[in-house]
């Protein structure tokens, strides 16, 4: 159910549709208890990991891209039955620095002014 007013422009849709990746459903009409969702329940951990790899951007760097520390844990994650896509977003996460990120530093910034305004203007 959307709320008005209430919208998040980041938000995914829920991997279970039936449960809305709660894990349970309502065992009577007057909901009191609850059962094990059908839908997720066996399969949890393999519906979230193919939901990330179809939700995620993909990384921008490649493999040749790595340094050779970067490769021995990306061939050890591989041996672990880790898609390819995951090490490298892992990666690309671990490289990233928001601190040199002038425009994410400039949004930063801004969306702190606007909150301290706000929180000034509640008391």
């Amino acid at each position: 159910m959307k709320i008005p007013g209430d919208f998040n422009p980041w938000m995914k849709p829920p991997v279970c549709g039936r449960c809305h990746d709660i894990g349970r459903l309502a065992a009577n009409p007057d909901h009191r208890g609850s059962v094990v969702c059908p839908d997720c329940a066996s399969r949890r951990d393999e519906m979230f990991r193919e939901w990330r790899l179809k939700h995620s951007p993909m990384p921008a760097i490649e493999f040749t891209d790595l340094s050779n520390d970067e490769r021995t844990i990306v061939e050890e994650w591989r041996s672990a039955g880790h898609h390819i896509n995951e090490c490298l977003r892992w990666i690309e996460g671990r490289r990233y620095d928001p601190a040199k990120d002038e425009t994410f530093l400039a949004h930063a910034r801004i969306e702190f002014k606007r909150w301290r305004f706000l929180k000034e203007q509640t008391k």
